[in-house]
């Protein structure tokens, strides 16, 4: 009489895990780093969407937009670029006309993904957006 005492998995049962848990994987990795694109395409939005409230709350207060360029100007009107993760700016600057302003930022890396490392943002005093 032969006892089958089957203990374990086959070598195919284990090959079928693999490849479902590679396929599981590779579909995780792809949903994750357009998720990562995704945040990196929108953060100069965000940047200069609270570039443009601190503008108009010092426009209500002294009547004025502020001008100038780099960390002093983002001071002045009390802007933190300690909050921005994915864009490396290589400038900011803020030109007034009168009671019109425009903000400017230029990235210093590509984080659009289009091999340019000088794309520009831009958001004027209507709150109109511009940028690649």
């Amino acid at each position: 009489m032969v006892l089958n005492n089957k203990k374990g998995f086959t070598l195919i049962e284990l090959l079928v895990v693999i490849v479902i848990i590679a396929v599981l994987s590779a579909i995780g990795y792809q949903k994750y780093t357009g998720a990562v694109r995704d945040a990196k395409k929108t953060e100069p939005q965000v940047f200069l969407r609270d570039i443009y409230m601190k503008q108009l709350e010092y426009y209500q207060e002294f009547d004025k937009y502020v001008a100038g360029s780099g960390t002093a100007f983002l001071d002045s009107i009390g802007v933190t670029y300690s909050t921005v993760q994915y864009l490396s700016l290589s400038s900011v600057s803020s030109a007034v006309t009168g009671d019109n302003f425009t903000v400017t930022v230029t990235e210093a890396v590509d984080i659009t993904g289009n091999g340019n490392t000088s794309d520009q943002w831009t958001i004027n005093q209507a709150g109109v957006y511009t940028g690649p």
